[in-house]
């Protein structure tokens, strides 16, 4: 699933880690959130998920991407970070939801 955040978007409530609030500031057309990436264990490792990346992100108009990763998700990590990708801060949407990673790409627009 992916969309881009809408203007005042709750996507960075629950962020744990203090960054500059500009960073947080959505309106409509900053952000593309990916939400979901998987690729069957039959698959991994075959460079798939670097191709669904790279062709999902390849013409989007937005400054910039972002997800939230499990911390303990070492392969999506490392991937995420090979993409260039970096980690914002740590955010946990609810009370009773796990701490993610958030991360954020730059876009080339």
């Amino acid at each position: 699933m992916r969309f881009t955040l809408p203007a005042n978007s709750a996507w960075w409530k629950g962020l744990l880690t203090p960054v500059d609030p500009e960073l947080t500031v959505e309106d409509g057309h900053r952000t593309f959130a990916l939400t979901y990436m998987m690729v069957r264990v039959a698959y991994r490792r075959r460079g798939y998920a670097r191709a669904l990346h790279d062709a999902l992100l390849k013409e989007r108009p937005e400054q910039r991407a972002a997800l939230l990763v499990l911390p303990d998700n070492t392969p999506a990590r490392t991937a995420y970070y090979g993409w260039g990708w970096y980690q914002l801060g740590e955010l946990q949407p609810f009370p009773d939801a796990p701490i993610y990673e958030a991360m954020v790409l730059e876009l080339k627009n």
